[in-house]
């Protein structure tokens, strides 16, 4: 788990949501979201390479939350997005009413179309494999487009 998040752990509370959405601000008025606290054993870091399936490279995309990381196996040039880009009906952003801070989101996915991969996986949706990088830097221009 990334350093930044670390305390939401270890408190067993979620990160908060992003004030000025306004779905986010019903979500967090609900009840719930606590969950066990738990000790987290080693603090991650931007640029960390994890000994996992042949080397996992940590890119800190914060917004989704603070401590929010994408994956990359280098190896096999497989991009990991998480929740800092969704693939449902087209790459897409995260829902913002789960979002700790939307637009940062927005401001740190730009290093997605700044790495070398050839095929990127989402948590919400299908992989791409044609033209990954590409597709995800056409998504990622668009925003600095518009």
């Amino acid at each position: 788990m990334h350093a930044a998040d670390m305390p939401y752990a270890e408190s067993g509370t979620p990160p908060p949501r992003d004030p000025t959405v306004a779905g986010a601000r019903l979500f967090g008025r609900l009840a719930g979201g606590r969950f066990p606290a738990f000790e987290v054993a080693q603090p991650l870091t931007d640029g960390d390479l994890l000994d996992v399936g042949g080397g996992l490279r940590v890119v800190h995309t914060p917004g989704h939350s603070p401590g929010h990381v994408s994956l990359l196996h280098e190896p096999t040039r497989v991009l990991i997005t998480g929740d800092a880009l969704f693939n449902v009906a087209g790459i897409r952003w995260p829902v913002k009413a789960f979002c700790t801070d939307f637009e940062m989101t927005q401001q740190t996915a730009h290093v997605l179309g700044e790495l070398a991969y050839d095929a990127v996986a989402f948590t919400h949706g299908p992989e791409i494999t044609d033209r990954a990088r590409e597709q995800v830097r056409g998504f990622l221009s668009r925003l600095s487009d518009g």
